[in-house]
């Protein structure tokens, strides 16, 4: 435990009493002084008395305070003094001994919000772009050419792409070479004549088709092995914090335990610390406790 936490205020001590008797010997040391207070406030430095007009006798009604009672005065003050003295302290006591119960509740607080703090966090998982700019200069420069390249030709052959327009056109012309269109007086004949061979046309759309094949194959081929690495560092991440978290949380469990423990026993002991009596308090104590 810590030193502060530990610290013993100094109304207690092995000998003493109980917060309960404190409690006790508070009370009847309050009605002891308020007993007094009543006599102190009727006293009267004074004899009353009454008489008719025209006679010489008179009636006491009051004797007021005797020379006796006067004579204690000073002794009632002491005691409604040493009263209230002996109740502050005591009251002051069990406050001591209640805050140090309630000081309690908050034992190791501050170790398990600093434990708590150095949860281990799962590194984040990498993202596509972070590995691709690992790779070299020559491997970089070959995944954008693949990707250009797979663009470029996938647009252009795609069935709405240029080619493919270009290349339905043809076979369109080849099965209708003619066209007839009227145009006012005149009629025209339209005629088409193919300039490139109908082989050749399909030869290059084949042959292009093939190269975006291997180049999507090649760039899908790179993209695998960067999903490759991705998963693999993140299984290794994965293990690795469910390690280190799991040490993380014994070494929690462990702390919340210990402190536990702590708690039980310091309970204990602010439990049986006793209330001592200081010697100044002593005498209106030990009259106190006979009443």
């Amino acid at each position: 435990m810590e030193n502060k936490e530990n610290k013993i205020p100094a109304f207690f001590a092995e000998n003493g009493i109980t917060s309960t008797s404190a409690n006790h010997l508070s009370n009847i040391a309050k009605e002891n002084y308020m007993a007094i207070e009543k006599q102190m406030a009727s006293l009267e430095f004074y004899q009353t008395t009454v008489s008719f007009i025209g006679s010489t006798e008179e009636t006491v009604l009051s004797y007021g305070t005797s020379q006796e009672m006067f004579a204690h005065i000073t002794d009632w003050v002491n005691e409604v003094i040493a009263c209230k003295s002996l109740i502050a302290y005591l009251r002051e006591a069990i406050k001591a001994k209640d805050r140090m119960a309630r000081e309690l509740d908050d034992y190791g607080a501050g170790e398990i919000s600093e434990l708590a703090e150095q949860e281990p966090e799962k590194e984040e998982k990498l993202t596509f772009e972070q590995v691709l700019d690992t790779l070299s200069i020559k491997e970089r420069n070959r995944y954008l050419e693949l990707e250009t390249r797979c663009a470029v030709i996938g647009k252009f052959i795609h069935p709405d792409g240029e080619y493919s327009d270009a290349r339905k056109a043809f076979m369109d012309k080849k099965l209708s070479p003619k066209q007839v269109k009227e145009n006012g007086k005149d009629t025209l004949i339209y005629s088409y004549y193919p300039n490139v061979g109908e082989q050749e046309i399909d030869a290059l759309f084949f042959s292009l088709q093939s190269e975006h094949r291997k180049a999507q194959a090649e760039l899908n081929g790179i993209k695998n092995e960067i999903n490759r690495r991705i998963d693999e560092d993140w299984r290794h991440k994965n293990d690795t914090w469910s390690i280190e978290h799991e040490k993380w949380a014994n070494s929690m469990v462990a702390l919340k335990e210990r402190i536990m423990r702590e708690k039980e026993v310091r309970s204990k002991e602010i439990e049986n610390l006793k209330i001592a009596i200081p010697d100044s308090l002593r005498p209106i104590y030990d009259k106190i406790k006979k009443l």
